[in-house]
């Protein structure tokens, strides 16, 4: 055998070996794994054959080195067949591998739409998603304001706000309700809604979690190249976090993210067009998540940076500042008259007032120990790379990367991240773990950030660039599956409790009913358009005389209780059994679930 082909076989023998090493964690880190394609089975149960061939290709690769060489030639050949994978997989100048990693980086977004919408609760359940659909339903009909049921002839000892449901409040005349959430989400559940139906508003954060992974891909690529962005979006698609959201009933934080991410891509981009995109992003950002409006200030900021770097009065800088401001600043109006409109004062909010309630200086410590040990709980301890990735970043760029992204662009996705952790250091703790979905904005940069730092600073270490982050990687995705898989983070079922015990009470229940209920007011109203009484806001001697006067005029009287509900109506009225007959169908078909009819 010649020296040359005793290399080139040396150099894939080395290769398979790695293969084989990458498949022994892997088979280690999850305990053995199996694979079926119809007929085809295959299973990888043990670590003993992969060893055992590890062994035999290296000694095969270190046989056939020249004598007297053969340590120094195997030496070699690994780093020769580290520099051939490097070439091959992280190489910026290959129009093939460009291609190939944003097919990759497309399939990966679509994958997660499809996620969204198989495996998703699109129902209207609980407060927060019967407060986004049904709002999305107001702005469809041009109706703002919900009127009450019983408009001036209630029952004695009750008032108007027993008729708002969870995620509603009562409006300035007293008598009418309005939703307490924000506008913007909804808003685009009602675009959706006319043009594709009722259900398409359904559609609108599964859509959005994909923009989110593609413009955290392009954020990556901005920052440090498509590499990076790949495994920026790979790792967000895969969050915890991001699946719990995707997975169950809508709500905002996905949407948030995707329009802020969008908003950050284009921070980049040098043209006006850009900047005017990039305020009509932020604008629909800040409809959705008016809280976070602070996040308007980042690109503000490092537009005002390139303004005074330009030093002219009369510059492209100062007109794409002043293009970026114009979608803000609409938004801000137009939150502060709906806020009028709804509430009575342009600075009050759906939740009122906030100061010294929701939000608290008090409240930083406990949530800095509860935000850190959730982060590593679902992003395992390779999160903390992240903080060394504007660093690696900046001290390990090239000239592609410095073209790319200028030093106020970064500093702005650093600024970005800090802002919304300050916004939600004072805010009311929360330790469930799904709390992290309020930094789900915050998340493409660090999942970028992380990214960039795993494949950046594997330059640092004597091996091929690209196995470390292989196997970072490897760990970091068994870990995060079997966090999803222990918590049952994609089980969704308990949500279609509330869509199907709405809609069994509009199959069920006769037109005339009245059902008192708490968690359930929204959703049996959506689903089934009974009236609905939240029985908080009966007093405890009062329930009889109540639904005696709803029975008197005509209505059937309905207690529903959810599982949750169950505790707090025994102790303020006794137990349901004492007031109704139980409805053993409804709990049979929708676990638990309570429906008696009132005697």
């Amino acid at each position: 055998m010649t020296e040359r082909s005793s290399e080139w076989l040396s150099r894939r023998l080395l290769l398979v070996a790695a293969v084989l090493a990458l498949w022994t964690a892997a088979v280690i880190r999850t305990g053995g794994f199996a694979l079926e394609f119809g007929f085809f089975h295959f299973s990888a149960r043990g670590i003993r054959n992969p060893l055992i061939a590890i062994a035999l290709c290296v000694a095969a690769a270190w046989w056939i080195g020249p004598p007297g060489k053969r340590w120094r030639s195997l030496a070699e050949n690994w780093t020769r067949v580290g520099r051939a994978v490097d070439a091959a997989i992280l190489s910026r100048d290959s129009r093939v591998v460009r291609r190939a990693i944003d097919c990759l980086a497309v399939a990966i977004s679509i994958a997660v739409i499809v996620i969204g919408v198989r495996m998703g609760a699109l129902v209207a359940g609980g407060a927060d998603a019967y407060g986004y659909v049904s709002q999305a339903r107001l702005w469809t009909t041009g109706t703002l304001r919900v009127p009450p049921p019983l408009d001036g002839d209630l029952p004695a000892n009750l008032d108007y706000d027993a008729f708002a449901p969870l995620g509603y409040r009562l409006a300035t005349d007293g008598r009418s309700s309005v939703p307490t959430y924000a506008p913007g989400f909804p808003m685009l559940m009602a675009v959706f809604e006319r043009l594709g139906g009722p259900d398409a508003g359904f559609y609108v954060m599964p859509i959005l979690a994909g923009v989110t992974v593609w413009a955290t891909y392009l954020l990556g690529i901005v920052v440090a190249g498509r590499t990076v962005g790949l495994l920026a979006a790979l790792l967000m698609a895969t969050s915890p976090p991001f699946l719990f959201q995707l997975t169950h009933a809508p709500m905002s934080d996905i949407v948030a993210a995707g329009w802020w991410t969008l908003a950050l891509v284009l921070l980049s981009r040098p043209s006006r067009a850009a900047s005017l995109l990039m305020g009509l992003c932020a604008a629909a950002a800040i409809l959705t998540r008016p809280n976070l409006v602070a996040l308007a200030m980042v690109p503000a900021v490092a537009l005002l940076w390139d303004v005074v770097a330009a030093r002219a009065a009369q510059t492209p800088a100062n007109v794409r500042l002043v293009l970026y401001c114009i979608g803000p600043a609409l938004a801000g109006l137009f939150i502060a008259w709906l806020n009028t409109y709804w509430y009575g004062s342009a600075t009050t909010s759906g939740y009122g007032v906030l100061g010294g309630e929701l939000f608290q200086w008090a409240f930083v410590p406990q949530n800095l120990n509860n935000y850190s040990r959730s982060l590593v709980a679902t992003q395992t301890p390779a999160i903390i790379a992240a903080l060394a990735g504007p660093w690696l970043v900046w001290r390990y760029r090239s000239a592609a990367d410095a073209n790319r992204v200028s030093q106020p662009v970064l500093v702005a996705y650093v600024l970005f991240v800090i802002v919304i952790y300050l916004c939600y250091a004072v805010y009311l703790p929360m330790e469930a773990w799904w709390g992290l979905r309020f930094f789900l904005p915050a998340f493409p940069v660090v999942m970028m950030f992380m990214s960039a730092a795993l494949i950046r600073g594997s330059t640092l270490l004597p091996v091929p660039r690209v196995v470390w982050p292989l196997i970072i990687v490897a760990l970091i995705f068994s870990q995060t599956h079997r966090f999803i898989r222990d918590t049952y983070a994609l089980d969704s079922r308990g949500e279609w409790r509330f869509a199907n015990i709405g809609r069994y009470v509009d199959e069920t229940l006769p037109a005339r009913a009245v059902v008192f209920t708490v968690l359930h007011a929204g959703s049996v109203s959506y689903y089934s358009g009974r009236m609905t009484v939240r029985f908080d806001a009966v007093l405890p001697g009062d329930f009889r005389a109540v639904a005696g006067e709803f029975q008197r005029r005509g209505y059937a009287a309905y207690i529903l209780l959810d599982e949750f509900e169950k505790e707090e109506f025994t102790a303020k009225f006794g137990e349901a059994d004492n007031w109704g007959k139980l409805d053993a169908r409804a709990a049979t078909l929708v676990p638990y679930v309570k429906l008696y009819q009132v005697y």
